[in-house]
C-alpha cells in the first residue's frame, strides 16, 4: 500500500494542526490523563485520514494470471447501490445501463479504467453537492465525467461523482489518452460516489449491495 499524492497537502496540514494543538493542550492543562486521552484521539483521526488515501502498490497478481479481455472491472472501491436502465443524454446519447458505486469514508478512493482504451471526452462539470448515493446525484452533483472508447468500438462512461464531505476531484487524464484497464482515472477526496454507464446488451454481473475493488471485481461482460 502506498499514500496517493491527492494527500500529501492534507496529511501534513492535519499534522501540522494536531501537533500546534498538541503543544497547546501542554500548555494549558496539567491533566496527564486528559493530555493523553486527546493524544490517543488525535492519532485515531490522522490515522482514519491516512487510511482514506491509501491505494494499492501495485495491481493484484491475479489480472497477470488470468486476463480476461472481456471483463469489465469496478473503477471503484466501494458498494454497489444502483443498477438501471437509464438514458445518458450528455455523451453516450442512448440507453445504458447504469452501476452506482458508493464509497464510504473507508474505502479507498482511487478510481481505475474499467476497460482498455482511449479518452475521448473528459469534462468537469460544477454542481450541488448532494448525498452521494442520492438518485440524483449523477447528474445535479460536482462531477467529472470520462468517455471511454474501446479498440472495438464500444463506447463506456465513467463519472466520478462529489458527495456532501467530498468537494474536490482530482485527474490528470487529457483527451486522446490511451489508458489500460486498471490505470488510474482520478481521486475524490472524502466520501463519494462513481458510476459507470455501459451498453444495454452487456450481461452485469453485479447485484444491488455487493462489494467491489477497483480494477478487480468484474462487474459486466462484453458480448
Amino acid at each position: 500500500m502506498r499514500i496517493h499524492r491527492a494527500g500529501y497537502g492534507i496529511l501534513f496540514n492535519s499534522a501540522l494542526i494536531l501537533l500546534i494543538g498538541g503543544g497547546l493542550l501542554r500548555r494549558l492543562s496539567d491533566s496527564r490523563w486528559w493530555q493523553n486521552m486527546v493524544l490517543a484521539a488525535s492519532l485515531a483521526i490522522y490515522g482514519v485520514i491516512v487510511a482514506f488515501f491509501r491505494v494499492p502498490s501495485r495491481k493484484p497478481e491475479a489480472l497477470y494470471s488470468a486476463p480476461q479481455p472481456n471483463v469489465i472491472t469496478a473503477p471503484a472501491h466501494g458498494k454497489i447501490v444502483a443498477i438501471e436502465r437509464v438514458h445518458e443524454p450528455h455523451f453516450l446519447r442512448r440507453e445504458c445501463v447504469r452501476v452506482s458505486i458508493y464509497l464510504s469514508l473507508f474505502d479507498m478512493h482511487m478510481s481505475t479504467a474499467p476497460v482498455t482504451g482511449r479518452v475521448i471526452r473528459s469534462r468537469y462539470e460544477p454542481g450541488q453537492y448532494l448525498l452521494a448515493f442520492h438518485p440524483k446525484a449523477s447528474e445535479l452533483n460536482e462531477r467529472h465525467s470520462i468517455l471511454i472508447e474501446t479498440p472495438e468500438g464500444a463506447q463506456v462512461l465513467v463519472r466520478l461523482i462529489a458527495g456532501t464531505i467530498a468537494r474536490r476531484i482530482c485527474t490528470d487524464l487529457i483527451e486522446g489518452q490511451f489508458i489500460a484497464q486498471g490505470d488510474e482515472l482520478g481521486f475524490i477526496k472524502f466520501g463519494s460516489r462513481v458510476d459507470v454507464f455501459l451498453p444495454p446488451e452487456w450481461p452485469i454481473l453485479v447485484q444491488v449491495g455487493e462489494r467491489v475493488l477497483p480494477d478487480v471485481s468484474p462487474i459486466a461482460r462484453r458480448v
